[in-house]
């Protein structure tokens, strides 16, 4: 569902009411505006201690721009995780009928951070980036190291136009990375039990503001017993989201309100898992039982020479162990021999599946199916 969620406020929707907890204090804007003084100037509100000690709070930031004739435009920018307003965590997942407590939620910790302004305000408020997530737990059979390692083998820049692909946290998590957007996959209890030892700053996850122990982890992991979860999360910001509900053809506004929707985020994170498994089909090859291998792809072209059939199981064998980029790097192939053996591979058509291969397609009928997690452990 919905996580993290950057929302921007306009001129007369909101007051400050308690400008000296700002840096710098945000009264020092009067003194710009009565001046006359051109410029961009940048106000932070982060929890305070205090804060911390009792509740999950929102991060602030006041925009203002001024002009040499005394005018000025402000915005405030509100940075918050929706389900951490409701849960103090996000491993809980939010359900569209959980709106309602959101913002009430989010109206009340502004209030306390001497932020006025109206729920209206709120609910329709412009969404300059938003964050939409999955935690999906695994069938016993199944680690999130296992999934990982398979999905960083994938060449997703053609497909994607992603400009840099990291495999991160010994093989925990990986991370895809556009100008417009960020899609990771990582192990969530391993992220739960990084930020429980070392702090958000060694986690994936950046927004634990509030005490650690307002999360009871131990809780979690003595429910969980074990079990595997596997957390899929995109990051989009506004024009990326717009031309992808565009693509995918959902009539849909772009307030708070109209993003908060279990099918927008279903069909945002099931479009982008499918394009980056798309390029997985090699691996359903089992090569454990390379005889039944051989013998499929005789049966399929009768007259292929035994060389050919060696060159088909090698470039599968290399694909499978190398992933695309590195395999494509090792065999130093030019393009048209490669494009022609990716070809060919993908005509094979085998009943024998690859345990891994199973894995991912158990995978993605879970998040298709899109069911929120909810342990209620705190």
């Amino acid at each position: 569902m919905i996580d993290t969620v950057v929302m921007m406020l306009e001129m007369g929707k909101f007051a400050i009411l308690e400008p000296s907890k700002f840096s710098p204090p945000a009264d020092l804007a009067k003194d710009r505006i009565r001046l006359g003084k051109n410029g961009n100037y940048k106000f932070i509100r982060n929890p305070l201690k205090a804060e911390k000690e009792t509740n999950y709070y929102p991060r602030l930031t006041l925009n203002q721009q001024c002009f040499v004739n005394g005018s000025h435009i402000t915005k405030l920018k509100i940075e918050f995780s929706a389900p951490k307003l409701l849960f103090k965590n996000n491993f809980d997942e939010l359900k569209d009928n959980d709106f309602d407590l959101v913002i009430d939620s989010l109206f009340a910790r502004l209030n306390e951070m001497g932020v006025k302004t109206k729920k209206e305000f709120l609910i329709n408020a412009y969404i300059k980036k938003i964050d939409y997530s999955k935690n999906i737990i695994l069938d016993q059979y199944i680690t999130c190291s296992m999934i990982i390692k398979e999905l960083s083998k994938v060449n997703l820049n053609m497909r994607l136009d992603l400009t840099k692909t990291d495999y991160r946290n010994e093989g925990q998590a990986v991370v895809y990375h556009s100008n417009s957007f960020e899609l990771k996959i990582y192990d969530k209890i391993k992220d739960l039990e990084q930020s429980n030892k070392s702090g958000e700053k060694r986690s994936l996850e950046k927004q634990n503001q509030y005490r650690p122990d307002l999360f009871n982890y131990t809780n979690y992991k003595t429910t969980l017993n074990g079990l595997q979860v596997l957390r899929i999360e995109g990051r989009f910001m506004r024009r990326k989201l717009k031309s992808l509900l565009t693509r995918l053809k959902i009539s849909n506004g772009f307030t708070f309100k109209d993003l908060f929707k279990k099918e927008v985020s279903k069909a945002v994170l099931v479009d982008y898992f499918k394009q980056i498994t798309a390029d997985l089909y090699i691996l359903h090859f089992d090569l454990d039982k390379i005889d039944n291998l051989i013998s499929t792809i005789k049966n399929q072209n009768p007259n292929i020479r035994p060389v050919k059939i060696l060159q088909l199981i090698g470039f599968i064998q290399a694909v499978q162990s190398l992933g695309n980029r590195g395999a494509r790097v090792e065999l130093d192939l030019p393009n048209h021999q490669w494009y022609r053996l990716q070809k060919e591979v993908k005509q094979i058509k085998s009943s024998q599946k690859n345990y891994r291969f199973l894995a991912i397609c158990d995978l993605e009928k879970k998040l298709e199916k899109f069911e929120a997690v909810k342990f209620n452990c705190n």
